[in-house]
């Protein structure tokens, strides 16, 4: 940057083009352009040709500016840059230099530099102290979010899997309510099947027994009804030449009349229907229940 244009005393051409200031450690390019040693090299970063008439320019072709101009240049008055510090030195450009590092206003401004940055610092730690603040509540506030965040989602994830287990606890439960459910119907019908052919058997057992006591039964009955017959007709003579008080082929019965015979068979019928009931297998047969029913 060159010297402020407002500082310099007396009439002075317009300033640079580029800070438009008066020249401070000038340089020339070929073209005979001269510009402050920090504005060329400023704008030859992003440029490469003249700041006045754009021709071609880079750095390695700066010179320093010609002693003419330089002490034209030098001859210009300027006044102190610590005039509003109590300075009203006017000096040559040549030693402002000079007089300004023995400036004795110039701790003044040092001074009030020094404490504006103090105030400066003062107001940075508190602004800095503030964002400390306000980062750790934030902070907390962060970790208060995100441990209830976790919380929920721990609390969401042990329910779903409380669910999934207790889901996969009632299948497996199922499945082996389903399996012993199907080994008791195998057993149910083994059992039905088993007891079904035992009852078949004890059952054709008990027809034939009652068949058979049937039988008996039924021969007793006709061989005493023979017999009772063969008394109402009367015992067969006895053959010529037998003693006198014997009798052909048994002894002689006592005389039965009409009335007594009817009471032995009626009593001989009770003893038979008294032995069909208790016959032990009466329930089992046909027979029994029927008369069971009766």
């Amino acid at each position: 940057m060159g010297y402020d244009i407002e500082r310099i005393v007396g009439y002075v051409n317009e300033g640079l083009c580029i800070c438009q200031d008066v020249l401070e450690n000038p340089l020339q390019s070929p073209c005979e352009h001269a510009f402050c040693s920090t504005c060329i090299h400023g704008w030859l970063v992003h440029h490469h040709n003249c700041p006045e008439d754009r021709q071609s320019l880079n750095v390695s072709v700066l010179r320093p500016l010609f002693r003419y101009m330089k002490n034209d240049l030098n001859q210009l008055q300027i006044r102190c840059r610590n005039r509003e510090h109590g300075c009203n030195m006017v000096c040559s450009l040549e030693s402002i230099d000079l007089h300004e590092w023995t400036c004795i206003n110039a701790h003044i401004g040092a001074t009030a530099v020094m404490e504006d940055e103090q105030e400066l610092q003062k107001d940075k730690v508190i602004v800095v102290q503030n964002i400390q603040k306000n980062l750790q509540k934030d902070k907390y506030m962060v970790l208060q979010y995100l441990q209830r965040e976790l919380q929920m989602e721990k609390d969401t994830a042990i329910q779903n899997f409380q669910k999934e287990k207790n889901t996969t606890i009632q299948n497996i439960q199922k499945e082996k309510d389903t399996e012993k459910y199907m080994e008791l119907q195998n057993l149910q019908r083994e059992l039905q099947k088993e007891k079904n052919t035992e009852l078949q058997n004890l059952h054709r057992k008990l027809q034939k027994e009652k068949d058979t006591a049937i039988q008996n039964l039924q021969k007793e009955k006709h061989t005493a009804i023979q017999n009772l017959q063969k008394e109402k007709h009367g015992a067969p003579k006895p053959p010529k030449g037998t003693t006198k008080g014997k009798i052909y082929g048994a002894p002689k019965p006592p005389k039965r009349t009409a009335k007594g015979k009817n009471t032995e068979l009626q009593n001989l019928h009770r003893k038979l229907q008294k032995e069909k009931d208790q016959c032990p297998y009466r329930s089992h047969c046909s027979h029994g229940r029927r008369r069971a029913t009766e």
